[in-house]
């Protein structure tokens, strides 16, 4: 669900380059020592500084601004390394699709919607039609709610095979937002940090760990995609006449003729 919101959010809203981003740091270092300096001349005779004659005030902002000058000075050096690995094939493709990083994220917000959509429809349905409860499994012999994935795959069915384009454009979109969501969180139980996943930095348990969580991930996206497109996942495409003569979809009550 992180990675459903985060990555379009994250293509719509763009970010600064390395480069960029080391020249703004850079710039608030410079500011830090400006500032500790200040503090170290109030009590600075002939070059020494005597902690002892320290203010309370003074010594704690001047700890602040040490901790905050060495945790820039640390994010300076990783940026340094995104710089210098930034010349190679991957990040030369992902500069050529800078400009149509805007499209990008918003093709791939619609698709969240979507999905994010097609499943509250048909829990809704299920909570509310479903005529045997729990006891079935809110299981609905008739979809009574209009659900937009099964609908684009169902219209995308009549011209094959662009349902399975769109069918792996969604699925793909679920994978790359998991992975984004995992890459960022990093991997973790019940709110606690386990592993953080960097570049060049990786532990192999962490990466072992990644590759189970990816595993589960698709399994339980097979079964999440029955109750996306309920009616297109199990009858695809097929129609029947109904009472009145008109082509109607397949459903569990009128599985076919």
């Amino acid at each position: 669900a992180y990675g459903l919101a985060a990555l379009p959010a994250e293509l719509l809203r763009g970010q600064p380059s390395a480069a960029q981003q080391r020249q703004e740091v850079e710039t608030n270092l410079s500011d830090i020592r400006l500032r500790s300096r200040s503090i170290q001349a109030k009590y600075s005779q002939d070059g020494i500084i005597d902690p002892s004659k320290m203010k309370q005030a003074d010594r704690q902002k001047l700890s602040r601004l040490q901790q905050e000058q060495k945790a820039l000075t640390q994010h300076n050096y990783k940026l340094q390394e995104q710089e210098a690995r930034g010349r190679d094939c991957i990040s030369s493709i992902m500069v050529l699709l800078v400009p149509f990083r805007f499209t990008i994220g918003a093709g791939m917000l619609v698709l969240s919607l979507l999905i994010g959509g097609s499943l509250l429809v048909t829990c809704a349905d299920k909570l509310m039609n479903s005529t045997c409860g729990w006891q079935c499994g809110y299981t609905v012999s008739k979809r009574s709610m209009a659900n937009p994935m099964d609908f684009v795959l169902t219209e995308a069915s009549k011209m094959f095979p662009l349902d399975f384009v769109v069918l792996a454009a969604f699925v793909l979109h679920i994978f790359l937002s998991t992975l984004y969501g995992v890459v960022t969180l990093g991997i973790r139980f019940a709110c606690i940090s386990i592993y953080s996943l960097r570049a060049f930095a990786t532990l192999p348990q962490a990466m072992l760990a990644t590759v189970v969580v990816l595993a589960h991930i698709l399994l339980a996206m097979c079964m999440a995609l029955l109750t996306a497109a309920p009616n297109y996942t199990s009858f695809g495409p097929q129609v029947r006449l109904g009472d009145t003569g008109v082509e109607e979809h397949c459903s569990l009550e009128h599985p076919s003729d």
